[in-house]
């Protein structure tokens, strides 16, 4: 997949995936001391913010100074292996833009990636604030990095502050976001959750003249679920995060989504979107490459994968290098 005639591959991390160094030193699900080989793949740092996120600031997770988790099991992400679905409210905890890059990790990768932003202010204008101030971080940073890199615009978390946008939200927020960050001269590449995204907007997005792409899907709010998903999943329509103390429902990653997203990417097509699309959501064994190649992606990205099925993330990756993309 080509964005601006960069070479970003058919197969990315999914923002968190590999955490923020993307390199297994860090940030892993459940202090995990397997780590799938992401050979192949290209990196996505995990979604950082402006300031730093913890206990204390809106996350219900915290980090140590080697960006590991400091619960051995936490309580904010709950599994189902059985089924290869996640719930968690982990809510974006990472140490804010400018320590990211003082670390100069992003700076010396040598192939294209991927850097997660997410805006969290309780209101639009906060937000943009947000927006404007990392994106001229971004700027002073950025002859330093040795290979060119896109931004993955967030607006699907559904554990922040601002909770869910309302359409009006939805419409003007993204079209400021992409004229605004078009002076970095970089691809730019928002991603939504496909319960909050419909084809008539990704449409209205996907023409942005400053989109190069769209990402589809984040993890999905519990409550977008039917409540039969919910009583396969876990056993109960409420969120099982709210037996572990976690005020927040979490939001849904899992096989559900698969057939959601590759739904959604068949009816942009068919209503003439063109832009790449990025597909992520369910996908656990190669075959599922295909059906997302099918609908019309450009390129997949995987993560619940990595932490339940860990032996399929080559096999996963070699499907999608061997397939013929739009």
């Amino acid at each position: 997949m080509k964005l601006r005639d960069i070479e970003f591959g058919p197969v990315h991390l999914a923002a968190g995936t590999g955490g923020f160094h993307c390199d297994g030193s860090e940030y892993w699900y459940h202090r995990s001391w397997f780590r799938p080989d992401f050979t192949g793949a290209t990196n996505t740092a995990k979604t950082v913010t402006l300031y730093p996120r913890d206990t204390v600031t809106g996350a219900n997770l915290s980090l140590d100074e080697h960006l590991r988790v400091t619960e051995w099991l936490p309580r904010c992400i709950a599994v189902n292996p059985i089924l290869c679905c996640s719930v968690n409210a982990v809510g974006l905890a990472n140490k804010g833009l400018r320590w990211h890059l003082d670390q100069g990790v992003w700076q010396e990768w040598t192939e294209p990636f991927f850097i997660s932003l997410m805006a969290v202010g309780a209101t639009q204008a906060e937000r943009m604030k947000e927006w404007e101030t990392m994106f001229a971080l971004l700027a002073e940073y950025q002859e330093s990095f040795q290979t060119p890199f896109a931004i993955q615009e967030n607006f699907s978390c559904p554990n922040t502050e601002h909770g869910t946008y309302t359409h009006h939200e939805l419409d003007a927020e993204v079209s400021e976001v992409l004229y605004r960050g078009a002076s970095l001269g970089i691809p730019q590449v928002p991603k939504f959750g496909v319960t909050q995204l419909s084809v008539v907007k990704g449409r209205m997005i996907g023409d942005h003249s400053h989109c190069d792409g769209i990402v589809l899907s984040n993890t999905i709010p519990w409550y977008d679920l039917p409540p039969w998903v919910r009583l396969v999943s876990f056993g109960t329509p409420g969120s099982p995060l709210r037996w572990r103390g976690i005020s927040q429902p979490g939001g849904y990653s899992g096989p559900f989504l698969r057939t959601l997203v590759v739904e959604k990417i068949r009816n942009l097509r068919a209503m003439g979107c063109t832009k790449p699309i990025i597909a992520c959501g369910g996908i656990t064994h190669p075959d599922h490459v295909n059906l997302m190649r099918d609908a019309g992606a450009d390129a997949i990205e995987f993560a619940t994968v990595a932490m339940l099925r860990p032996w399929r993330v080559q096999p996963i990756i070699r499907r999608a290098h061997v397939l013929t993309w739009r």
